[in-house]
């Protein structure tokens, strides 16, 4: 795969970088579109796991920063680890076909080891800034760096950074440097001292709006869920009513972290345009603003509108009714798929059911396929 931004370069460089950047120190936190206090309007302050809306664990305080790791999720990299124990994964398109992941974790200091880590994308980092996350990369797009200069946002990247933060699995040599790179809380926490970061003084902006009380979405039944970001990328997530969890699926394989198949508590499938980014890379530009989407759990779903309505403000949920949807709490794996897909979406749902969705002006045409 072509990629676009800066060259990699070896890892074992940098000290004298690290201390440049130090001076960058805190980013800029992130605002509301109207200038205002970040995060939801008519929101409590959070006093729960920003990523999940559960109880914080041990160890974790209220305001503490989210890590954002970019995972690289091409079949070639496989197995990853860490991301099993992610409080959120997303998932969008980036060039020729491909994916890219992130992985967020409510809590710096018990970052599992992670990999391997990938560039940063500018369309993730429009989702990280949204909760002030510290994003953990190695390399990034031109894209995603001019936004991280134009908002002053600070990031960990192993191309500055180096050995002191990221470590070269030797077992994995085979697969090729790209996939051999991973970060762990001990290698974070030296990457943030290098940079001037402190994960104690976060925004406190949660991923989405969470629901107090479990509920079952009202849609229709969605025992699996299948589409496609491109059509060498095919995901399925298949409703295990015996844990209450989607077991993810890619390239028609379990998706594992190890031994261990992913597992999401809600299923958030979001349709944005897309058009391609002005060069000759071929790499996905999202047009954020408001689109269609689904949202599953519990192995049935509701059709939901989205709106993002700037980089850093927060992805916002609503029903046909146009009233905010809180989720519910647990474990979300979150896909922003190209509106040219929409087409390939299948809840294994009557086609009454599942093309009751809300319109957008900047979603497609196409309702999801129905099951057979």
């Amino acid at each position: 795969m072509k990629f676009i931004g800066r060259r990699w370069i070896a890892l074992v460089l940098c000290a004298a970088l690290c201390l440049a950047l130090a001076a960058c120190g805190e980013p800029a936190s992130p605002s509301s579109a109207d200038g205002g206090v970040p995060g939801f309007e008519g929101e409590e302050t959070p006093d729960y796991n920003l990523i999940t809306g559960q109880p914080l664990g041990e160890g974790m305080t209220v305001g503490q920063r989210p890590v954002a790791v970019m995972i690289r999720a091409e079949r070639a990299g496989w197995p990853q680890s860490g991301i099993a124990g992610a409080d959120a994964l997303v998932e969008m398109a980036t060039q020729g076909g491909d994916t890219a992941l992130m992985a967020l974790y409510a809590n710096a200091a018990g970052l599992p080891q992670v990999g391997p880590v990938g560039p940063l994308w500018d369309q993730h980092l429009q989702i990280a800034m949204a909760v002030d996350a510290i994003c953990v990369n190695i390399g990034s797009t031109v894209y995603a760096e001019n936004l991280l200069n134009e908002k002053t946002y600070q990031n960990v990247d192993g191309e500055y950074v180096g050995t002191q933060s990221f470590v070269f699995m030797t077992e994995r040599k085979d697969y090729g440097n790209e996939f051999s790179w991973y970060v762990n809380a001990e290698g974070l926490s030296a990457g943030m001292a290098a940079v001037g970061l402190d994960a104690a003084k976060g925004s406190n902006v949660p991923f989405l709006r969470f629901a107090k009380e479990p509920f079952a979405p009202k849609g229709g039944n969605a025992p699996e869920v299948t589409f496609q970001f491109s059509e060498q990328c095919p995901v399925r997530l298949a409703y295990d009513s015996a844990n209450g969890v989607y077991l993810k699926e890619a390239y028609g394989e379990p998706h594992k972290d190890g031994e261990t198949q992913l597992s999401f508590h809600n299923v958030l499938v979001l349709f944005s345009d897309t058009a391609e980014k002005p060069d000759d890379t071929g790499a996905v530009d999202y047009l954020f603003g408001t689109g269609k989407g689904w949202y599953c759990h519990g192995g049935t779903y509701m059709t939901v509108t989205w709106e993002k309505k700037s980089e850093q403000a927060p992805l916002e949920l609503f029903d046909e009714s146009g009233n905010p949807v809180r989720v519910n709490t647990g474990k979300t794996y979150l896909a922003f798929v190209p509106s040219a897909q929409l087409g390939t979406l299948n809840l294994a749902q009557t086609q009454q059911a599942a093309s009751s969705a809300p319109s957008a002006s900047t979603a497609g045409s196409s309702a999801p396929a129905s099951a057979a």
